[in-house]
């Protein structure tokens, strides 16, 4: 039964979304940074050739309707806390905290930093299960003729829980496994260590 609220049928139109927003992405950065001169109609065609090489790749339209959201959400939370802010400190230079300079200047940082972890996410979720060529679908190592390797397993995926044919399954495991997690708590100290150092 339809309702006034079913959106279903937007999902033919997830491509053409993909080409507006593509191109009006990438003809904000060629404009903004000017790498192709400062001539607006060599800047329209670029960034209408580049969409339509994204029209071609179901792959980048999959990355995209992942990623999109994600940035949506970070953009609605960035704003709240923006008014969130200047409610508390009226007179406030909001926008000084994204790109002023000083102690404020850890916004813009950890913003690139989320935009880069949620690329890194979608793009895993896209072409993580083809990531390793040599893994048939159920997890089992392959040659390059796609004949099943006995008895290497362990070479290829490992002994422990990373041994799954899910992929979402073995980064999860990977990631919060005790060794992975004192490295990333090592590479944090230092890394606050050394700006500490600097100041």
């Amino acid at each position: 039964m339809a309702t006034f609220l079913d959106i279903s049928g937007l999902n033919f139109f997830s491509s053409v979304f993909t080409y507006i927003l593509v191109f009006v992405v990438v003809y904000a950065l060629l404009t903004w940074g000017k790498v192709l001169g400062s001539n607006k109609g060599i800047h329209a065609l670029m960034s209408a050739a580049i969409a339509i090489l994204f029209m071609f790749s179901k792959d980048a339209i999959e990355v995209i309707n992942f990623v999109v959201p994600w940035f949506t959400m970070m953009f609605i939370v960035i704003l709240l806390m923006l008014m969130a802010y200047s409610l508390f400190n009226p007179g406030g230079d909001i926008f000084g905290l994204l790109v002023g300079s000083g102690k404020h200047r850890v916004v813009i940082y950890w913003v690139i930093i989320l935009s880069v972890v949620v690329i890194l996410i979608g793009l895993g979720r896209t072409y993580g299960e083809r990531v390793g060529p040599y893994l048939d679908e159920e997890g089992n190592p392959i040659d390059s003729d796609g004949n099943i390797i006995s008895g290497s397993g362990d070479n290829f995926r490992g002994d422990g829980f990373t041994n799954t044919a899910d992929w979402e399954t073995n980064v999860g495991a990977t990631i919060f496994h005790p060794k992975m997690l004192s490295i990333i708590f090592i590479l944090l100290l230092g890394t606050f260590t050394i700006l500490q150092i600097a100041r």
